[in-house]
């Protein structure tokens, strides 16, 4: 990364197979059905606003991934494996949004921390894997910035069982994939 022309085009990467992007859309069912299903929800706008919220959800959130999964995931793997850097950089993550828990008006106000942190651990394995694969951060951007959407269209009812769920299947979903054709990646 030589200036700041070339770590936007590292982060900025859309070219890739469109089964790739319907990979991310399913990986972000993944992540918010589960918990609509166990926890109970109340559907807000109706589920095409996500065309609307996406593009406000990648500033508001998903270029977070330029620093976990662009720069931090990829250092923090020269010291330590897959999974250990994963829970390391998931925590940091995790405790950068704890401010979010105390303004009034956003979705982690009087929400569990424990519970979300769960979460945010299912979504680092998850966004960690798609990094591995693919060398690409803009896929993690967008899957970021989809889960982040969908929380904004399906209100769930938080609970530990739909989180842990959902959090189950990323990271199962995430060592299945790193595992499976390993020598191949995706990334065109």
């Amino acid at each position: 990364m030589n200036n700041f022309a070339d770590w936007l085009r590292g982060i900025f990467d859309f070219r890739h197979k469109p089964v790739i992007y319907l990979l991310i859309v399913a990986l972000s069912i993944v992540y918010i059905l589960p918990q609509c299903l166990i926890s109970g929800y109340e559907q807000g706008a109706p589920w095409y606003f996500i065309f609307l919220l996406l593009p406000q959800m990648v500033i508001g959130g998903g270029m977070e991934e330029a620093g976990w999964r662009h720069i931090l995931q990829p250092e923090v793997e020269k010291k330590f494996n897959f999974t250990a850097s994963t829970i390391f950089v998931g925590v940091i993550w995790w405790v950068w949004h704890l401010p979010l828990f105390f303004i009034e008006g956003v979705w982690q106000y009087g929400k569990s921390f424990w519970i979300f942190g769960i979460g945010i651990i299912g979504m680092s394995f998850i966004l960690a894997a798609i990094k591995k694969k693919t060398n690409s951060t803009w896929l993690c951007v967008l899957l970021h910035s989809l889960g982040n959407a969908w929380v904004g269209i399906y209100f769930f009812n938080i609970s530990i069982l739909g989180v842990a769920v959902s959090t189950a299947l990323l990271i199962l979903i995430s060592y299945i994939w790193l595992g499976v054709g390993h020598a191949r990646t995706l990334k065109e």
